[in-house]
């Protein structure tokens, strides 16, 4: 029997530590609390660190760095490679400072930067469209990333010089064929939210800014992972397991709210050549609870690992 952990952040927007600017007290929050109980998480057997993306917008500590020299390692990249993070995709607000900003963040990076659907005309961001992985025990993992297009629509375009974002649903599509040729297991970081609501299947906008659930049908992913805060504005539909609308297609998301901060642990169990939870994804804060749900997923091929080009 194999099992995989895997710890999932997103949106830490500039949160490094744990303080609460607004009130100058410790608190919550801040990748330096999550330290220890992801190390912990993911020190037994197979393990994977991933972050879905906007992680430089948003505290007093990054705007002072961002607007002044930018001496030494971005603060941000430090964090997550004190972390141990292996893998990133992109989040809209990380492109609000132009891309001298984003290359410096990505190349300061240990992790690889996962995003299909962002495309460099000059070659110098250091962007894979997907990768394949192998782990101790064996397992190949194939990891990709997408980013709502709706980046095109909300940023300056002088921060978007040389750089192309297109369709997330398409671009999925087509990295998930290539890497189900060779990966026993497919997980797509999707820095974007639900179009539908989940217990209904009612459409929630008429826009295509959030694609979720048309992800979830139609590319060959076995495991998408998301942010919160969009498309679902409903408690239940944060930090839980739920069934991305089609068979065989789930998603795990983790939920920040009143700035607790929290992260997702799954622990994925091979039983006979599938993949299930033995217990629920666990989302880790004081308030926090999960729903009991089982995942199954489907395996293909395997092949040594790489970076896609």
């Amino acid at each position: 029997m194999s099992k995989l952990h895997i710890a999932f952040t997103s949106d830490t927007h500039g949160h490094i530590l744990d303080e609460d600017y607004a009130t100058g007290r410790r608190a919550h929050m801040g990748i330096c609390r999550l330290m220890d109980p992801i190390h912990d998480w993911c020190s037994h057997g197979d393990s994977l660190i991933v972050d879905g993306g906007d992680t430089m917008q948003g505290t007093p500590l990054m705007k002072v760095w961002l607007r002044g020299s930018r001496r030494g390692t971005n603060p941000c990249a430090l964090a997550l490679n004190r972390l141990g993070c292996e893998y990133v995709t992109l989040g809209n607000h990380d492109f609000n400072f132009g891309r001298d900003v984003l290359q410096q963040y990505l190349e300061e990076l240990d992790a690889v930067c996962v995003c299909a659907n962002v495309h460099d005309e000059r070659g110098e961001l250091p962007i894979v469209p997907s990768s394949v992985c192998t782990l101790p025990s064996g397992l190949v993992l194939g990891i990709t990333g997408i980013v709502t297009d709706y980046v095109n629509i909300w940023e300056r375009p002088e921060h978007l010089e040389g750089i192309t974002i297109e369709d997330p649903v398409s671009a999925v599509q087509r990295e998930a064929a290539k890497l189900r040729e060779e990966a026993d297991l497919v997980v797509c970081i999707y820095h974007g939210g639900f179009e539908e609501d989940l217990a209904t299947g009612r459409r929630l906008s008429k826009t295509r800014e959030n694609a979720a659930c048309e992800i979830a049908r139609t590319a060959d992913i076995d495991l998408l992972l998301r942010p919160p805060a969009y498309g679902s504005r409903r408690r239940e539909d944060c930090g839980h397991l739920v069934r991305a609308a089609a068979s065989k297609r789930y998603e795990l998301h983790c939920a920040r709210r009143h700035r607790r901060w929290l992260w997702l642990g799954v622990e994925l169990r091979s039983h006979g050549g599938r993949w299930c939870t033995r217990r629920p994804a666990q989302l880790h804060a004081r308030t926090a609870r999960c729903q009991d749900r089982r995942v199954a997923c489907r395996t293909g091929g395997r092949a040594r690992g790489s970076d896609r080009a």
